[in-house]
């Protein structure tokens, strides 16, 4: 499945994450991957999907701590992941869709050859900037 969506605004991205929750909950999908520059929409997605989750806390991008942990939810900003590191988060990552849902930021920096097996259910979605409000996003849907 690959499909295309648009927003126009903040609160329109943060609404496509809410309903980007219902989709996940809807084909048993725990993990989400986002990958696009910064300013692309990442962490108002997340926002959104937070949100639909009952998550009252702020959600803020995780780029220096790498992960934050909320009920039920796991959000993680890979942007400074070093080689020696992938490993150990690729295992974070696996043990905490077990009982979370869990987004990654920056997923093209864990989604290399040699550990991209190891994920076999998830939502992979691409985020463009169109313009200084208009986004894309681009959503394949990945079952092996």
């Amino acid at each position: 499945m690959k499909k295309e969506y648009f927003t126009n605004s903040e609160t329109e991205t943060i609404k496509l994450g809410e309903f980007f929750f219902e989709l996940a909950k809807k084909r048993n999908v725990k993990l989400i991957f986002l990958k696009g520059n910064y300013g692309s929409g990442k962490t108002f997605f997340t926002k959104g999907f937070a949100k639909a989750l009952s998550i009252n806390e702020k959600i803020k991008s995780p780029s220096f701590n790498k992960k934050f942990v909320y009920k039920n939810f796991v959000h993680y900003d890979l942007y400074n992941l070093k080689r020696f590191e992938i490993e150990d988060y690729k295992n974070q990552i696996l043990e905490d869709i077990e009982f979370n849902f869990v987004i990654v930021e920056w997923s093209e920096n864990i989604l290399i050859k040699k550990y991209k097996k190891y994920f076999y259910k998830y939502f992979l979605i691409n985020l463009e900037v169109i313009n200084d409000n208009e986004r894309k996003f681009i959503l394949k849907y990945i079952n092996k």
